[in-house]
C-alpha cells in the first residue's frame, strides 16, 4: 500500500491527479466506470477512486479528456 494525500492506495487502481482536475459538473471518468467507484462528495473537489469498488478496469483513465485520472501512483 502506497499512501497519498493521507489516503492509503493500492498501486493497481487509477489515482485521480488533483492538480490535472478540473472538478467536472459531469466527470466522464465517474460516467463510464462501471461499478461508479469514483466517488465525488463536495462538487468543488476533485473525485477519488474507492478501491474497494474498483474493478482496475481502466475506461476512466481513457475518459478523462484532461489526463488527471491515471494509473497507480502517477509518479512516472
Amino acid at each position: 500500500m502506497e499512501h497519498f494525500g493521507g489516503q492509503a492506495r493500492a498501486p493497481d487502481i487509477p489515482n485521480i491527479l488533483q492538480d490535472l482536475c478540473r472538478a467536472c459538473k459531469t466527470c466522464l471518468a465517474r460516467e463510464v466506470c462501471p461499478p461508479k467507484a469514483i466517488i465525488r462528495v463536495d462538487a468543488d473537489e476533485p473525485p477519488w477512486v474507492d478501491g474497494s469498488r474498483c474493478r482496475a478496469c481502466w475506461l476512466c483513465v481513457e475518459a478523462c479528456p484532461f489526463e488527471a485520472v491515471v494509473r497507480g501512483a502517477g509518479a512516472s
